[in-house]
């Protein structure tokens, strides 16, 4: 702990006094890490209402991202005083999924520089669930600050019946042995491994709800997030990413040709894509209604993986330029399902996919786009229109671009917003 930030140590120290001022134990988690985040459990979950109020009435507010929506069991709370994040728990859980009995950890805490904190071989756990069930790496502060906990003489036997309470002690072991060997890697055979076996245990000793949250998060969620992070981390140094939008007519096509020959003559390598056309996708214009239920979900991930491996593909191009994008898939999923509004189970999701530089959404009144495109009908182009209208609700980035005008005059504009930005 002596190289935690001065300013970190504090606000735990002040925040837990705060909690504990008004009779709600707390202790801190993975304060040795290195990133913005003070993290918060509250041990009496039944508490956490009181305590994400008095969070509140001290300036705190709630500004939840993207985490949320595979960490459903905390906040995320920012204060314009403080440059860290206090992330309240209401369990030590990873992605909604416990993993240790906060009433335990809370009888075995001790106190460092009078600041309280999880035993030595609690901390230990932590590292080893925080490694196996929510990075599927061990970070390297973590092999620090664990090689430092080892050498304090810890309880294995704790360790071990704390982790077989919640049924991954194969796992615990596998990570006490990377850290004492200053391993951060940790194989898939691995991790697949212990969490088919937890599983097989918990079938019968858990809710089938948590079953089936554990089973997504398992199988789905953990990779889909991780992917999400290397590939974001591959388009940093990667392609400038550009959308078009708007219904069939609106004149996307026209556009996409407007800048694969603008992008060219900069010199620049441009890939187009046509979600709906892809290897994993087939395109579908329909107007019939989907009649098996699950089906929007089916085609939605079916569009989620063609852009996923469109961009897996193209990663080494200049520009990627995208003939619709997630945001198409949406619209096409409401209309077909005969809904007036965006799925919003599905908005959250979409948002794993990384958000293009540019995303443009070409609206044109549903009169002209008949008069264009004449492959549907009125109230075909009627709907869609409002509900691409509702796009920039819940995609901020999106810029709406006035399609009813002459195709030289939505070029211009393309090319304003290019110019913008750096290729």
């Amino acid at each position: 702990m002596k190289n935690l930030p001065k300013i970190k140590k504090e606000l735990a120290t002040e925040t837990l006094k705060l909690l504990a001022e008004n009779n709600i134990k707390a202790l801190p988690m993975k304060l040795y890490s290195d990133d913005d985040d003070v993290d918060i459990v509250i041990i009496d979950k039944n508490q956490y209402t009181d305590a994400s109020n008095i969070l509140k009435s001290k300036g705190w507010y709630i500004k939840n991202n993207r985490s949320k929506l595979r960490e459903r069991d905390k906040d995320f709370f920012k204060n314009k005083k403080y440059p860290y994040v206090i992330h309240l728990h209401k369990a030590f859980s990873w992605n909604t999924v416990p993993y240790l009995d906060s009433k335990k950890l809370w009888e075995g805490k001790r106190e460092v520089s009078g600041l309280l904190l999880p035993s030595i071989e609690d901390e230990l756990l932590i590292i080893s669930a925080h490694s196996l069930f929510e990075n599927q790496h061990i970070k390297p502060e973590e092999i620090v600050y664990g090689q430092g906990l080892l050498q304090k003489d810890p309880d294995f036997n704790y360790i071990r019946v704390q982790a077989r309470n919640f049924h991954w002690e194969k796992g615990v072991n596998i990570v006490l042995e990377k850290l004492k060997n200053y391993d951060s890697s940790l194989s898939i055979t691995d991790l697949l491994s212990i969490k088919i076996s937890k599983l097989s245990k918990d079938f019968i000793r858990v809710s089938p709800r948590q079953f089936l949250t554990e089973f997504i998060n398992y199988f789905a969620i953990d990779w889909i997030w991780n992917y999400r992070l290397l590939l974001k981390g591959q388009l940093k140094r990667g392609p400038v990413i550009i959308s078009l939008s708007g219904v069939d007519g609106s004149g996307k096509s026209t556009q996409l040709r407007f800048l694969q020959k603008l992008l060219s003559q900069k010199n620049k390598q441009v890939k187009t894509v046509h979600v709906g056309k892809t290897l994993l996708v087939k395109s579908d214009n329909s107007e019939k209604g989907y009649k098996i239920w699950g089906t929007v979900y089916l085609s939605f991930f079916k569009d989620f993986l063609g852009i996923i491996y469109s961009l897996l593909t193209n990663y080494k191009s200049d520009v990627i330029v995208f003939d619709r994008y997630i945001f198409d898939t949406l619209v096409k999923n409401a209309y077909k399902d005969k809904n007036e509004k965006i799925n919003n189970l599905l908005i959250p999701l979409s948002r794993l996919l990384p958000n293009p530089n540019l995303s443009f959404l070409l609206l044109a009144s549903g009169e002209n786009l008949s008069e264009r495109d004449m492959k549907h009908s009125q109230i075909y182009y009627e709907s869609k229109v409002r509900l691409y209208n509702t796009l920039p609700t819940y995609f901020p980035n999106i810029k709406s671009i006035d399609a009813n005008v002459q195709e030289k005059e939505v070029s211009r504009a393309l090319e304003k917003s290019l110019n913008g930005i750096k290729l």
